[in-house]
């Protein structure tokens, strides 16, 4: 389902419209977020959500930089691990 039809399903069946935001004003929010719980004065905040990734660069307490990359953890599963299985992995404990 396409964004478009997934936002008017949601209107319609449970009556709350819904506003997508820039991928910028998420990463501005992740830095809002981050920046209201911890410490960080200078830092970098990466958000790796579905189908992007937010990177804030933080100086000084301020966003100096911030972007959103279309690559998240859903695109790149589709990409690098098209099948439904991962592999098995053996681990030996030392």
């Amino acid at each position: 389902m396409n964004q478009k039809q997934f936002l008017k399903t949601v209107t319609s069946e449970i009556g709350i419209p819904l506003e997508v935001i820039s991928g910028t004003t998420e990463a501005y929010y992740d830095y809002l977020g981050v920046s209201e719980t911890l410490p960080a004065t200078n830092a970098v905040i990466l958000d790796t959500g579905g189908g992007s990734s937010e990177i804030v660069l933080v100086q000084n307490n301020a966003v100096s930089h911030l972007i959103s990359i279309p690559l998240g953890s859903v695109n790149l599963t589709q990409e690098y691990l098209p099948t439904d299985r991962l592999p098995r992995m053996r681990y030996s404990m030392p």
